[in-house]
């Protein structure tokens, strides 16, 4: 499977990086699966292609054929991967309210660093280009979210009295910003533009 074809099976499913864990069954095996795929992001240098999917299985594969070079599976449902800037580490965050932080070796093997965080009410997650900040965007009664130093596991956590749901965020390339498109009561939706340090809204 190339390229194109990857990036193409993960379009059939879209909200699914924002969304919730689906059943699994404990005895299905987690491979590599491009019909299930939900995020993707390219090593710095573009020479791999890191993938995520809802069984709870990351990829590192090539960045020009698409074929798998190693996997690991960190927990369940992958929400966010991204490399360091050296391209040596791959941060990932998956799991549903209870998710799990990790950093691994892209070559394969165990996971050098893991932190889990429970949110009750998680929404939308993502990561800053170098994987050193996970954002957690919060829907119950406000919009609201949590930065995570995914290092130090250090929370800074914003809120803001709109009624809504967070669908899904990204951050500038150098993190300065995060923007959140939520979808608010009275069906409308909105994008909101936020300071990537402190949450706080622009």
């Amino acid at each position: 499977m190339n390229i194109r074809s990857i990036l193409l099976a993960s379009l059939v499913i879209p909200f699914v990086g924002c969304g919730k864990d689906p059943v699994r069954s404990d005895g299905e095996e987690a491979q590599p699966n491009e019909d299930r795929i939900c995020v993707l992001r390219f090593s710095p240098d573009g020479r791999t292609l890191a993938s995520g999917d809802t069984r709870g299985t990351v990829a590192v594969r090539d960045g020009t054929t698409g074929r798998v070079i190693s996997w690991v599976r960190p927990h369940r449902h992958v929400r966010a991967v991204a490399f360091a800037p050296d391209g040596k580490q791959l941060v990932t965050v998956s799991g549903d309210q209870d998710l799990r932080i990790e950093r691994w070796n892209p070559a394969g093997g165990a996971s050098r660093h893991t932190m889990d965080k429970h949110y009750a009410h998680e929404s939308a997650v993502t990561l800053n280009r170098e994987g050193t900040v996970a954002a957690v965007a919060f829907s119950y009664d406000e919009v609201g979210g949590v930065l995570v130093d995914t290092t130090s596991g250090d929370e800074r956590p914003y809120a803001e009295a709109v009624k809504g749901q967070p669908l899904c965020l990204a951050f500038s390339p150098d993190g300065a910003l995060l923007a959140e498109s939520v979808w608010l009561k009275g069906n409308r939706g909105q994008i909101n533009l936020r300071n990537g340090t402190t949450g706080e809204k622009i």
